[in-house]
């Protein structure tokens, strides 16, 4: 890798591999791709909670590439764990791209009832049929649009520390950060389906300070925007390119 490379940090959802990216956005001489397990040793278990998993990977980040240009991405799940990244050391990251991320729910009703769901969820991913599960989990309103599922296999994965992220990661564990990243002095690219309403409309709301700061909402596509926009990697490239002219 050459020196004057950018890292793009990539940061799956939940039930996320490293692979999920592969095609998606290419290496080349400028960008450098680096795919992050979000459970790989070392982080914080999902039990420590979003900050602690943020101030974690900064320091694998900060000590690796601590030297460079860092941009960090990332999708749904993954995009909040960014957005606790980005802003617990902005000056590690050179900009930040969210992709069907929630950036945190407001109203105490809301969030006693995502607890709720989500404990549910979890409970299931310890006892449900995993097929059965998968099916439901593909059934939920926010993918309702999409046209593309990935296949997920049980052998893959560790069913509690599923269980442990849906609980410990929650959107009801999670405090608003809008305010927070609307003022935050670095390039933010958002993104989002425009069948996906709900989370577009939360793009679209954004008023950012930093002039390069901006929404994207891909036309014709649900919540799985990377893996149904062949516009995103031309986005995501001249996001990066605008930042570093």
């Amino acid at each position: 890798m050459k020196k004057s490379a950018i890292n793009l940090f990539l940061l799956p959802g939940f039930m996320g591999q490293p692979n999920d990216w592969q095609g998606i956005i290419k290496e080349a001489n400028s960008i450098h791709i680096i795919t992050t397990d979000l459970y790989e040793e070392g982080l914080p278990h999902p039990e420590e909670g979003l900050w602690a998993w943020a101030d974690g990977f900064n320091r694998t980040v900060s000590k690796q590439h601590g030297s460079s240009k860092n941009i960090i991405l990332g999708y749904s799940l993954g995009g909040r764990l960014a957005m606790h990244a980005f802003l617990k050391q902005p000056s590690l990251w050179q900009g930040a791209i969210f992709i069907s991320a929630h950036t945190g729910i407001q109203n105490d009703k809301e969030r006693s009832m995502r607890k709720l769901l989500d404990d549910d969820w979890a409970k299931r991913f310890l006892e449900d049929p995993w097929n059965d599960l998968m099916t439901a989990w593909n059934a939920q309103s926010v993918f309702k649009n999409d046209k593309h599922t990935f296949t997920r296999t049980a052998e893959d994965y560790d069913r509690t520390l599923l269980a442990d992220t849906l609980r410990h990661w929650s959107l009801a564990n999670q405090n608003s950060l809008i305010s927070l990243l609307e003022k935050i002095e670095l390039p933010q690219l958002w993104v989002a389906g425009q069948d996906d309403h709900r989370f577009s409309a939360m793009a679209q709301q954004m008023q950012f300070v930093h002039p390069l700061s901006k929404t994207w909402i891909a036309p014709n596509t649900g919540h799985r925007v990377p893996w149904q926009s062949l516009d995103f990697a031309n986005h995501v490239n001249t996001f990066i390119k605008e930042i570093f002219i």
